[in-house]
């Protein structure tokens, strides 16, 4: 295997090892959210977004996150959800330290480079006896694959399977973790929604959240742009419960988790999709005391 494979797969490990406690989601309380603030994530057909449901399978938008490269990497790198992502409990092959200096181009998804950051931060520490050279770049899953295909990324980042056309340019995908996709509004005045009143609301067919039974208010959508991983989740979802859903004209895409959650807080009456990982950057609660206390933290042993 290729030393590039190899110095990733070494970082993941490593980073396991040095973090004790990780939190699923981020919250107030077991639905996620911190009642206190205006801006929440909302239930989907009663079913909260959160880590247990998604592993469940009870949580209805929800995919799968990976790797991609032009030859295969360890099921270990799954590891590489760290602290935001729904891990997966089969990983079982090894590793092997990497020899000499590394060089690492790695980008894609939005999504998984919050954590690619932490790891490659920690690698360095690690290998600090030698040149450790590794560049994350974000762009959203289509750049990740197509750049990994041409060669400008050794790895690319991808929160959804590759599709039968990447496949065929010689990819190969390590499925790393599951996450769902978060529904989040700002003082909606309704906790609750299903797909079908989703699907209705991104395509223009309801315009105020009293039609559904909430505050008296107009909705502003904002949605991802067409190279996200979770755009294309949530657009997938929603053709599956209504066939004839398109997205509405004028709606903003944002190339960026953080710029949608930055659009919905600073916009009341708005409606947004991030991955439920996400969810814990809205409130910010990080402390050690909060994280022990929460129902949905867990504790590596």
């Amino acid at each position: 295997m290729d030393k590039k494979i190899f110095a990733i797969i070494a970082v993941v490990i490593i980073v396991v090892a040095a973090v004790a406690v990780y939190v699923g989601v981020g919250g107030g309380n077991d639905d996620g959210n911190d009642d206190s603030s205006d801006v929440y994530a909302l239930s989907i057909g009663g079913v909260a977004a959160n880590e247990e449901n998604v592993v469940l399978g009870d949580y209805p938008i929800q995919r799968n996150l990976n790797l991609c490269t032009l030859g295969a990497l360890s099921t270990e790198g799954q590891e590489i959800l760290g602290g935001m992502f729904v891990p997966l409990d089969d990983a079982s092959e090894t590793y092997t330290d990497p020899v000499g200096d590394v060089h690492l181009s790695i980008g894609g998804s939005t999504t998984i480079q919050p954590i690619m950051n932490e790891l490659v931060q920690a690698y360095k520490e690690k290998y600090s006896d030698r040149v450790v050279d590794i560049t994350v770049a974000a762009g959203g899953s289509g750049v990740g694959a197509s750049n990994t295909a041409n060669g400008t990324f050794d790895i690319g980042m991808c929160s959804r399977d590759l599709k039968d056309s990447e496949i065929a340019l010689g990819l190969q995908e390590t499925k790393i973790g599951m996450d769902g996709v978060a529904l989040v509004v700002n003082g909606a005045g309704i906790t609750d929604i299903t797909m079908q009143q989703i699907a209705d609301i991104y395509s223009g067919k309801i315009t105020n959240w009293s039609e559904i039974g909430g505050v008296d208010a107009a909705i502003a959508v904002v949605a991802r742009d067409s190279a996200s991983g979770t755009g294309e989740c949530f657009e997938d979802a929603m053709t599956n419960i209504d066939p004839s859903y398109e997205l509405m004209p004028g709606v903003p895409e944002m190339v960026a988790t953080n710029s949608v959650l930055e659009f919905i807080k600073s916009t009341p009456g708005s409606i947004g999709y991030v991955s439920i990982g996400s969810l814990a950057d809205l409130w910010k609660r990080t402390s050690t005391a909060y994280r022990s206390a929460h129902r949905l933290t867990r504790t590596r042993s």
